[in-house]
């Protein structure tokens, strides 16, 4: 599925955005493509008729989702995945509100209580933060967004989050979309695309695992 998306994106770079042909076009002529391709397994002839069909219906009925991911400068495993997700499991809006809440985690209040201590131990947000505003963060409802002291830092804390399941798959376009953090060197809102490239460079700096929050993580379970 990705190595199609893959291509759909490429296609899409150089044929919509440079070339400026229409979407419409650009997706029936992709699928009519693909449509007609010698594969001897019944099963996988199968699969690939599924396949096809399904990116069909995202590119033609999801735009939204279409101008998310393929205007950007690329398109990673984590992309094909993170879009797929809310392919599957998001009806689209026809007219996207800013202010509907979109949670990001669910906590209790004792662990709410642990994570405002170790963020102003691990001095990750430029101001103390409390835990009201922490609160707010993980519902969505953050009104005053939180200014990161390292981007790289606070994204490598919230993706432990993610990885133990205390945070919503897409928590990068929650935090994006309701701009709820900014960088400390910019003061802008961090996009979900500063938030992927700040873990991949925080992860190349200090290696995959980063012992302070691997190890705050268990006293959360």
């Amino acid at each position: 599925m990705y190595a199609l998306l893959e291509e759909a994106y490429k296609v899409y770079q150089q044929e919509v955005l440079q070339e400026g042909k229409l979407h419409r076009r650009f997706a029936n002529d992709f699928a009519y493509r693909h449509s007609y391709i010698e594969i001897e397994s019944e099963a996988e002839a199968q699969l690939h008729i599924k396949n096809i069909s399904a990116i069909y219906e995202l590119l033609t009925e999801r735009l939204d989702l279409v101008k998310e991911f393929f205007t950007q400068d690329q398109f990673t495993q984590e992309d094909c995945e993170l879009m797929l997700h809310l392919f599957n499991t998001q009806e689209p809006e026809d007219s996207p509100s800013p202010s509907k809440p979109q949670v990001l985690g669910y906590f209790t209040d004792q662990q709410i209580t642990l994570i405002t201590d170790f963020a102003k131990e691990q001095k990750l947000f430029k101001k103390e933060v409390s835990k009201e505003e922490f609160k707010a963060l993980f519902a969505g409802t953050l009104e005053t967004p939180l200014t990161a002291n390292h981007n790289g830092l606070v994204a490598c804390f919230l993706n432990y989050l993610r990885d133990e399941q205390f945070l919503v798959y897409p928590w990068q376009k929650v935090i994006a979309d309701r701009q709820m953090i900014c960088s400390k060197s910019t003061g802008k809102p961090l996009s979900r695309e500063n938030l992927k490239n700040a873990l991949s460079s925080f992860k190349s700096s200090h290696g995959v695992k980063y012992l302070p929050f691997e190890e705050f993580v268990k006293q959360l379970k």
